[in-house]
């Protein structure tokens, strides 16, 4: 393909993503503020199909870069997606405050026994799963040495069927172990937890990192399989490990793209003030303030703006965006370098 027709493509692929952006935050403020539980379910599934178109065109309009030529708008725009990139590996300091202070306290209040945390982060998509993702794996890396980190990660696509041996299967592929057939979830997952704890040694910092598990956490009997036959076996098997090895660390994220219905799970949850490793914590789930976005834009923008310009941009994003981290990143990206 000619640089020519690759540059006019991607114009507009760009223009098309553009209006779908438009449509994804007009969806998104519907589900928001619609009177009738209908109509924001409505909007809400609206929204979710239309970000899946988003994640599609996205995919094509990366597959399409640029070769700069000798000529400046093909430069520019090179230059344009890596600042971008630049921009994109910061996004997850923008805020996530509160989330930090719960790591920090369960990495320094929970060490007795192994340090072990069941987490799940709700609306992954539009309230910056990813980012919160990243921002949780730099502040494990920041507690042991390097080498001693290591990130299993677990992905359903939305057209799969996520369960609970599909779940350990995933992570037991990952751990160079395969299920046999027939093999009972119990079994399985006692092989998957003997490989993970006997991996483990002095400084040992693990995070799964587990995408879409909707399916998982919606069905009450799945989510208490994996809870029972997994996660508090692992917790148990860990605090025999740490007699062995210090500071041991299991950290599993548990990423859904809808919210869960708030009755659906609390018996099987703590909270922070009263944390227990073998109960799922649901992680706090913040909005991008204003100031937030000022502080991030001075920080990390790298072009010359004044405190004016800077105090401006940041509230006309954020009134613009209503704080939602997934809607704030891309209308930071577009105003910093428009592709």
């Amino acid at each position: 393909m000619s640089d020519d027709i690759r540059a006019r493509t991607r114009k507009i692929l760009g223009e098309q993503l553009e209006a779908l952006w438009q449509d994804y935050e007009a969806a998104i403020k519907q589900s928001t503020t619609a009177l009738a539980a209908s109509d924001r379910n409505k909007a809400e599934r609206e929204a979710e199909e239309i970000y899946k178109k988003i994640e599609k065109l996205d995919s094509k309009l990366k597959s399409l870069e640029l070769t700069p030529a000798d000529n400046p708008v093909a430069t520019s725009k090179s230059d344009a997606a890596r600042i971008q990139e630049k921009l994109r590996s910061n996004l997850h300091r923008i805020d996530f405050k509160e989330l930090e202070k719960t790591i920090k306290i369960i990495l320094r209040d929970h060490q007795d026994g192994g340090c072990a945390a069941l987490l799940l982060f709700q609306e992954s998509d539009k309230r910056g799963g990813q980012w919160c993702a990243a921002r949780i794996r730099e502040l494990l890396q920041g507690v042991t040495d390097e080498g001693k980190f290591r990130e299993i990660p677990v992905e359903f696509k939305s057209s799969d069927q996520a369960n609970g041996i599909e779940l350990l299967r995933r992570i037991g592929h990952y751990l160079g172990i395969e299920a046999k057939s027939h093999e009972s979830m119990n079994s399985f997952s006692q092989d998957v937890i003997n490989r993970l704890c006997g991996s483990l040694q002095n400084g040992s910092v693990v995070m799964i990192k587990c995408q879409r598990c909707d399916d998982i956490l919606s069905d009450l009997d799945e989510f208490c399989q994996i809870l029972e036959n997994f996660w508090r076996n692992m917790v148990s098997e860990l605090e025999v490990v740490s007699k062995q090895c210090c500071e041991v660390k299991i950290i599993t994220l548990l990423f859904t793209d809808k919210p869960l219905p708030d009755d659906n799970l609390v018996d099987y949850c703590c909270t922070i003030e009263q944390f227990q490793k073998n109960k799922l914590l649901k992680l706090p789930q913040e909005e991008w303030t204003q100031e937030d976005i000022r502080v991030w834009v001075a920080r990390y923008w790298g072009l010359r703006l004044n405190t004016i310009e800077i105090n401006r941009m940041a509230k006309n994003i954020y009134e613009s965006a209503g704080g939602l981290p997934i809607v704030v990143a891309h209308k930071l990206l577009a105003e910093c370098c428009p592709m």
